[in-house]
Formats: C-alpha cells, structure tokens, sequence
C-alpha cells in the first residue's frame, strides 16, 4: 500500500472540511453580531413610534371603535390628509369624495385641497389655543396645543367659513361646506402625533374631528404605491433588508474562502522544470532507431512526411497536399530552391545509414528554414 498517497488523500480531504467548517462559522457568527439595521420613517409615517409618527393615532381611534385604513383610496366618511404628496388623480377622487357628503380634515396649508392660506410664516410660541365658536368639532374641547417649538400656520378663514381657535387675525382652524361635505383645515398637522396627541385636549379634538358612530371608518391617505415607485425611490428601496443582508453574508463568506484557500503554509517548493524536446529531435530520434534496426527506407519515409506535415502547419496549408503542390509553394513563399525541397519532402528510395543521415540533416535544415522564411 502507498501510504505516502493515502496521507496525501486524507490530508486533502481534511483540509476542504476545515475550510467549510471555517465559512460557515464566520457566517453565523456575522448573522450573530452583525449590527442590527435601525428603521427609518418620514414624520408623519403610521408605522413610526418617533415623536413625529403617528402609530399611536390608529390606537387610539381603534379603542374607540373606529376602523382604520391606511392607504391610497377613501374608505368611509372621513378622510385624513396630513401631508399632501398625493397624485392628481388621488386629489380629484377626495374632491368627489367630499362633494357626495364626506369630512376631509386636511392639515396640510399648501396643499391643492386647501379651503384658506396661511396668513403669514407661521406663529411661534402660543402654547395652547382656545376654540372660542360654536363648532361640533370642538364639543368639550377646552385648549389644544398644536406645538410649542414649530412654527403652524395661521389660516385666512372665507365669508362663509366657521373658524375656530383664533391667533392674531386668524384662525387654527376652519371648516367650510362643499357640496354635501365638509372640509375641516388645520394649521398644522402636529397635535396628531405621537408627541402631542396626548397633550391637554388635543385627544378630545381629534376623536371629534375622526371618530364618528361606532363602527364607522376613517382613511389615512397615503400617496399610491405605483405612482412613488416612479418618484425618489430606487430599486434597493425595494429589497428587503434581510434579503440585502444576506448577499452581503454571502460576499463576505466568498472573501474569507478565497483568502483561506489562497493561503500559502510555508516558501515556495522548487521544482526541476521538465526539459522541452523539439518535435524534429523526436523525428530524428526515431529515425535512428530505425536505422539502427536496418529500415533505413522506412525511417526515411517518416522524416518526409514529418517535414511534409510540419511545412503544412506552418504555411496553413492541407497536410494533405501532394509532395509536389507543398514544395511549389513553400518555394514561392519562401524563396528556397524548389529542387531542394522536392529531394527533402519526395519519398526516394534510402538504401544505407549514410544518405539516411544526410537526410535527416537536410530535413531539419529545411525546417528551420521554412520556419524563419514564413
């Protein structure tokens, strides 16, 4: 038994099971400790726990038994828009939505749905609002507090408006009929979020503006899904993160395999580089065995058709190609003596070990010829 290969072997194979053992170790100690991506929402965003989130406001409507829907289409009789990134067709829908007998509260100024415009930049620092009017909206509402720290708008209420919660010429609020509906605007959207939502009576003013009998439906309107993939969005937004994790894992392991298979134990082992033998030495070489057994004839004939079939190769012709037609060309090509090739590449008869050798010698001469004329 050759214990030295079976050492080889078994080396071999031990080696490849630590390297697997080695990637799938770094892999589940990556998915171990790797960081844990933090979420990121848009203020304002249903899903966000943020002080500028509202996940806290579908809770709280929840409780008081209203259902909640969150998305692109009205559902129910009352609409909330807080921030107004919705398309064209999503704001003519609401238009009708309101005309046929629905509530939009809309809290933001600038949006094309808006009844009143902001009197100025903003109003800083009041702290609480009283409504001081007559609104079923406010019904045991006695402050609010839109925002201590930000700027809100305060609204130019129209002559048939009702306005509510009055600051320096204007108002917080205001409602205004349109068709069989009601739009209620507000001067900002910051009482409804997780931050505010709880202050004073901001919670009594939105279950009056949102919660109407039990059972009924408000929709948080959102921007259509198709129409924000054609926005600021690409493709990665769209890969989940786990997913984008795991092709990092992957990447990673990739590296640590070719650096583990890479890895070099030790210098460079020299090694005795194998002599090259030119292919006419062979020729010449089995020719003189051949001689050397008495087939001078023979051995002629195989150096012909060696040279035949090298000068073929070397001018792309058909090693198949009479004796004749190859030294014609190879005379053409090369300028060498015609005659001269056709004594070399011309089976004749070879009689005793002498013109055997000369032979041989002008086939190589001729070789090398061609093959620096060419």
């Amino acid at each position: 038994m050759n214990f030295g290969r079976v050492r080889r072997v078994v080396g071999h194979r031990l080696r490849d099971k630590t390297t697997w053992v080695v990637v799938v170790s770094f892999v589940v100690l990556l998915s171990l400790f790797r960081p844990q991506p933090e979420e990121s929402f848009l203020p304002l965003d249903p899903q966000s726990a943020e002080p500028d989130g509202i996940k806290a406001l579908p809770l709280f409507l929840r409780n008081l038994g209203v259902e909640v829907a969150i998305g692109p289409e009205v559902r129910g009789d009352v609409a909330l828009v807080l921030r107004d990134n919705l398309t064209t067709g999503q704001a003519d829908k609401i238009d009708s939505f309101v005309e046929s007998g629905g509530t939009l509260v809309l809290a933001d100024s600038d949006s094309t749905l808006a009844i009143a415009r902001p009197l100025d930049n903003g109003q800083r620092g009041v702290r609480q609002l009283a409504p001081q009017c007559s609104s079923p909206f406010v019904a045991g509402v006695g402050v609010v507090s839109p925002n201590a720290t930000r700027d809100y708008n305060v609204l130019r209420p129209g002559n048939d408006d009702v306005s509510c919660f009055p600051s320096r010429g204007g108002a917080y609020m205001v409602t205004s009929e349109k068709g069989r509906g009601t739009v209620v605007q507000l001067g900002s959207p910051d009482l409804f979020t997780n931050d505010h939502l709880a202050r004073v009576d901001n919670s009594v003013f939105v279950a009056n503006l949102l919660a109407g009998p039990r059972g009924s439906t408000v929709t948080i309107l959102e921007r259509d899904d198709e129409a924000r993939i054609g926005g600021d969005k690409s493709l990665r937004d769209f890969i989940p993160g786990s997913v984008e994790q795991a092709l990092w894992q992957l990447v990673l392991a990739g590296l640590v395999l070719m650096l583990w298979k890479g890895r070099r134990l030790g210098r460079p082992v020299e090694e005795a580089q194998p002599v090259a033998i030119p292919g006419s030495a062979l020729t010449v070489a089995v020719g003189s065995l051949m001689q050397n057994s008495g087939q001078a004839e023979g051995a002629a004939r195989i150096l012909r058709k060696d040279l035949r079939r090298n000068i073929a190769h070397l001018l792309g012709m058909s090693p198949d190609e009479s004796p004749e037609v190859i030294a014609q060309v190879t005379a053409a090509r090369t300028g060498i003596d015609e005659q001269r090739l056709r004594a070399a590449l011309i089976d004749q008869p070879v009689t005793n070990g002498g013109d055997l050798l000369q032979l041989a010698r002008e086939v190589e001469d001729v070789h090398r010829e061609v093959a620096h004329a060419r």
